[in-house]
């Protein structure tokens, strides 16, 4: 592993700083995946491994990656033509093989038929059409990422929040949808958002029960209950399903049919909604801390991801529901601390939303946040000089939501 290290500080040294000189493999693993996110980790590695001479080892994991997903690239890979005519030129399948696949009528077809010929391809047929796929659509590879299996009982997926039943094992993926061109069409219907758009797709087996996360409070307001609905969008448009089940944190889907799918609230009420409250600190001389008070939607967390260069503060989130649309108030107990906006209002933003923006020059010791509602606390924690001045920061790449 220390091989590994030293090519890992040529190509990122802070990240590589960051690695303990007792870390064991697992958790070496667990820090890449933390760092570059799971999507980037396997590249990373395997492009490492190549640096380091260890091509066998780079070819083995790539393999492993197609065998793994293989009924994923199946059903996802959209750019057939150019990948066999790569596989061609590199002389992994030859012109009576290509000239078979082509002629079949489907992709699903052709890309079944084109892993039947992969598995006389050996090692080397599938670490080039690994190669050719990251090169024609590296998107494909990143979504794969999402794709669930389980066996028979009751499942929760980590990042997502989506639930499912099933007496025999299946294969989904899911991937996050962006709520912006629906939100025009949700106001017509008098809907607003109540959880993350999930894309379903059931690669595999039968769910007999799907649960839809939402991250709207309904404790002491048994009203709202039945205000609840399912946003399920189909090549005919958006048609809204009224909700089956509700409980404190995910809705019952009434048939588990997939297609874009999510829990939506009837408007003009006065809803509470369970939030996080992400720190991260900015790559600024003096510090520069971006306090975002969002939902708790992954997808939404996954955009700052994508915006900005950070590293993350990580402290506890508020365990009481905030009221959507009041102002909030963060305050420093530094005297020269300085926090725009003066106040914040609390509405759902499906990207790009707004922040707090905290500026200390030369804090040199600890501080505590401290988030208001009309004078009440409703959230607050200690940054730790530590936590800001830490000689293992990881930047760039790694944005944690908690």
């Amino acid at each position: 592993m220390q091989e590994f290290c030293w090519f890992l500080h040529l190509n990122d040294p802070e990240i590589a700083a960051s690695v303990p000189t007792d870390m064991n493999p697992s958790e070496f693993t667990d820090l890449l995946v933390s760092a570059y996110t799971e999507d980037d980790a396997l590249s990373e590695t395997v492009e490492i491994l190549r640096e380091m001479g260890r091509h066998v080892q780079a070819e083995r994991l790539e393999e492993h990656f197609v065998d793994n997903h293989k009924d994923m690239l199946i059903l996802r890979m959209r750019y057939n033509a150019p990948l066999l005519d790569e596989l061609l030129i590199q002389g992994v399948i030859h012109e009576e093989s290509y000239d078979k696949i082509r002629s079949l009528p489907t992709k699903m077809d052709q890309m079944r038929e084109l892993f039947n010929f992969l598995r006389d391809a050996g090692v080397e047929g599938k670490v080039a059409f690994f190669d050719i796929i990251e090169k024609l659509d590296p998107d494909l590879l990143k979504n794969i990422e999402k794709n669930l299996q389980s066996e028979a009982g009751n499942f929760e997926c980590s990042i997502s929040g989506l639930r499912w039943v099933c007496k025999k094992k299946v294969s989904l993926q899911y991937q996050f949808g962006s709520w912006e061109k629906h939100t025009e069409r949700l106001e017509t219907m008098q809907y607003v958002p109540g959880g993350p758009l999930l894309d379903i797709t059931l690669i595999s087996g039968k769910l007999d029960e799907v649960y839809l996360p939402h991250w709207v409070c309904t404790k002491d307001n048994p009203a709202i209950l039945g205000k609840f609905a399912v946003l399920h969008i189909d090549t005919c448009g958006d048609v809204v399903e009224q909700a089956d089940k509700v409980t404190p944190s995910h809705v019952k889907l009434s048939h588990p049919a997939f297609s874009p799918r999510a829990v939506l609230v009837r408007a003009g009420l006065p809803l509470k909604i369970y939030c996080k409250v992400l720190i991260c600190k900015t790559k600024k001389s003096f510090l520069t801390l971006h306090v975002y008070v969002i939902p708790r939607d992954p997808a939404l967390q996954e955009a700052i991801k994508k915006n900005g260069t950070y590293t993350m503060i990580e402290k506890p989130y508020p365990q009481r529901a905030l009221k959507m649309r009041s102002h909030f108030v963060l305050t420093a107990n530094k005297d020269n601390a300085k926090i725009y906006p003066l106040d914040f209002k609390l509405t759902y933003q499906s990207s790009d939303p707004n922040y707090f923006e905290v500026y200390i020059k030369n804090p040199d010791s600890d501080f505590e946040l401290t988030l208001t509602h009309e004078s009440t606390t409703v959230w607050d924690c200690e940054i730790r000089k530590d936590d800001y001045d830490s000689p293992g920061d990881i930047q760039d790449r790694r944005v944690t939501c908690y």
